[in-house]
């Protein structure tokens, strides 16, 4: 009984999300900016575009690539998609999925090191970094990894650019399971880690009076869990 009053809630709230969008697509116009990070902006928005342009084929959306933290309340965009909670107060904040990552690298490098069985054998490893190493090599560390700075000879401010490293050979790089186990080009560095992490949607409080605003939010809210879920 609490399955189909479940299976028939989600059907009458996909029913009203449908009416919603239909009745305001001939209305709303303008302009959305999407910012999130350049793996999110690259791989998991455009899955959901052609869903959200069919809701409202009015609107313009912006896609802001960047691993920066953008500010909202400057209007650098409209909605953020980050993985850590605002702190501004003045911003309204939905914790919308959690994701799970893992480390990747061609398996033709992981054969030039030694068996990898647990974190602590990636000591012999290379990392690719981020533009500051420093941060990565302590989050390792805290992962169990022993790391030093010798474990990160290539570093790259791009995290695009880090993941075209990893499938080129270059070492062990970072990413979302989502996109890297399907990567023909690469396999985990070690198969069972799996790192969760939240995914936060973030917009300024004119959430509440921008309706073409609204409507991108909570279509994103909508599209991004079962994505993230069935990676």
């Amino acid at each position: 009984m609490q399955l189909a009053e479940h299976a028939r809630a989600m059907g009458e709230a996909a029913e009203r999300l449908a009416r919603v969008a239909s009745g305001q697509q001939q209305q709303i116009a303008g302009q959305v900016t999407i910012t999130a990070s350049e793996i999110y902006a690259a791989w998991l928005l455009p899955q959901l575009l052609p869903k959200i342009r069919a809701a409202a084929p009015g609107l313009t959306i912006e896609i802001l690539a960047s691993n920066a933290i953008r500010d909202l309340k400057r209007r650098e965009a409209d909605i953020a998609l980050r993985n850590a909670r605002p702190g501004q107060p003045d911003l309204i904040a939905r914790r919308i999925a959690d994701d799970r990552g893992s480390f990747y690298a061609t398996s033709g490098y992981l054969a030039t090191l030694p068996p990898i069985e647990a974190l602590p054998d990636l000591a012999a490893a290379e990392f690719i970094a981020f533009e500051d190493p420093g941060p990565y090599g302590s989050f390792l560390r805290e992962l169990g990894v022993p790391v030093t700075e010798a474990n990160f000879p290539l570093v790259s401010s791009s995290h695009l650019v880090h993941w075209q490293m990893a499938r080129a050979g270059l070492g062990i790089g970072v990413g979302p399971l989502g996109l890297g186990d399907p990567d023909p080009q690469l396999v985990r560095a070690l198969p069972s880690l799996e790192i969760p992490y939240p995914v936060w949607l973030v917009a300024h409080r004119e959430l509440h009076t921008s309706r073409r605003i609204r409507l991108v939010y909570d279509l994103l809210a909508e599209l991004i869990p079962p994505l993230l879920r069935t990676s």
